[in-house]
């Protein structure tokens, strides 16, 4: 494999995108058995519209804002670590709650 496609490939794993609080980038996250997985805004979602059932809510604009503010404060948790860092599942849970 030439030195270029093992880069490529390399970046492609980590992500090649750095994140950036407007274009919010995160390629991957850690599963808690260790696996890395596609990161997915739509399990944030669920969880927090999970939530709010249990509660009595069912305002999906309300979901939304607090699916975006999860996100900023997950861009700023994870903007203070190396920029090919890669989250923890319970990470981003623990930013979920205090958001709740």
């Amino acid at each position: 494999m030439a030195k270029n496609e093992l880069l490529n490939d390399w970046q492609d794993f980590i992500g090649n995108n750095k994140i950036k609080e407007n274009n919010f980038v995160i390629k991957r996250v850690v599963k808690r058995n260790g696996q890395i997985e596609i990161y997915d805004r739509s399990k944030i979602y669920n969880a927090i519209l999970s939530a709010a059932k249990a509660v009595g809510k069912d305002d999906l604009e309300l979901i939304e804002n607090l699916t975006s503010f999860t996100e900023k404060k997950l861009f700023n948790f994870i903007s203070t670590r190396h920029p090919n860092s890669v989250p923890a599942i319970e990470e981003i849970q623990d930013i979920v709650e205090s958001v709740l």
